[in-house]
């Protein structure tokens, strides 16, 4: 006959023999809200062993758009890992990036900051940079200019899709570098397929959504996403978030979230929210944030801001 201890040992067996968890004791710093940390981060090591140092810097955040027209989202961080012998009172300071938060700047909002640590150690001292990502890019449409025409001002590359006139536009205006590691990985770049060429059928739009590496795998990750259909009005701020974070669940293989609270009718995207959505880092960190897509001169989409930088230490004593 079973007894109620035995049953209780065999339930709570696997409980305590875990044998996914990673050792050593891991210390993350990410500000996680509107702004940087007050003052520079510093970690000090605790004893002797090794620090295994990895760090992002920000993700470019989306562009605004006040008129009918299309954009590519921004491109992610930079990515360094470097691995070190410390003793006690060895330490890693410095700062971490901090994408874009101003709202209101229109068709470009510059590039995300970088995340640069100071890495001071048994063999002396080093330093450590990932820049910041490449903010998204968007344009207004000319009179019966496409979508995809009016990217290649910014210097944007495009392939074409088939006979129709359609194209494959990415970001890859420039790149953030990564200086310093062991590992030294640039951010990569995002892209955009325009299905359609209607500048205002974003029904058509897919948004190729680069990540940066060191998070889902050593090379990165691209996530694709449709843009959403209007069916209830013409608002489209917050456009996509929902789509993004879905897709950062199954990249993960541990799903978090399958959207977010914010909702219109008919889908994912926030109403009247406003510069909200541009100036709130609602991504995590190693994610660029979309651009906007107006629907006319009346519609202001002020796109997404994309995730901050971090820093994560990992240390094993010896």
């Amino acid at each position: 006959m079973a007894t109620l201890s035995n049953l209780l040992s065999e339930r709570l067996s696997p409980l305590t023999q875990e044998t996914n968890l990673e050792t050593g004791d891991i210390s993350v710093f990410h500000p996680g809200s509107y702004e940087a940390f007050r003052c520079n981060i510093c970690w000090r090591a605790p004893a002797s062993g090794i620090a295994i140092i990895e760090i992002w810097g920000s993700s470019g955040s989306g562009g605004k758009m006040c008129c009918c027209g299309a954009g590519v989202a921004g491109n992610p961080g930079a990515y360094v890992k470097k691995t070190v012998n410390v003793q006690s009172g060895s330490y890693v300071s410095g700062c971490v990036g901090i994408s874009c938060g101003n709202a209101d700047s229109l068709c470009w909002r510059g590039c995300g900051s970088s995340t640069c640590m100071t890495v001071c150690h048994s063999g002396g001292c080093v330093c450590l940079c990932a820049e910041g990502g490449y903010g998204g890019r968007v344009g207004c449409v000319e009179g019966n200019s496409n979508s995809c025409c009016m990217m290649s001002r910014f210097g944007m590359c495009g392939t074409q899709l088939g006979s129709s006139g359609c194209f494959t536009v990415c970001n890859n205006t420039e790149m953030g570098k990564a200086y310093g590691g062991d590992i030294n990985k640039c951010g990569g770049f995002s892209c955009a397929s325009f299905f359609h060429c209607n500048p205002c059928c974003k029904c058509s739009y897919q948004d190729h959504v680069a990540v940066a590496p060191g998070i889902f795998g050593t090379e990165g990750a691209v996530l694709t996403i449709n843009r959403e259909r209007e069916t209830v009005s013409y608002q489209c701020t917050g456009d996509g978030l929902s789509q993004l974070l879905g897709a950062l669940s199954v990249a993960g293989r541990s799903p978090t979230i399958g959207g977010h609270q914010a909702s219109c009718w008919s889908s994912g995207r926030g109403c009247a929210c406003y510069q909200t959505w541009g100036c709130t880092p609602a991504l995590p960190y190693g994610v660029p944030g979309l651009s906007g897509i107006g629907m006319d001169s009346s519609i202001v989409d002020f796109g997404l801001r994309g995730g901050h930088g971090a820093t994560r230490i990992k240390f094993i004593g010896s």
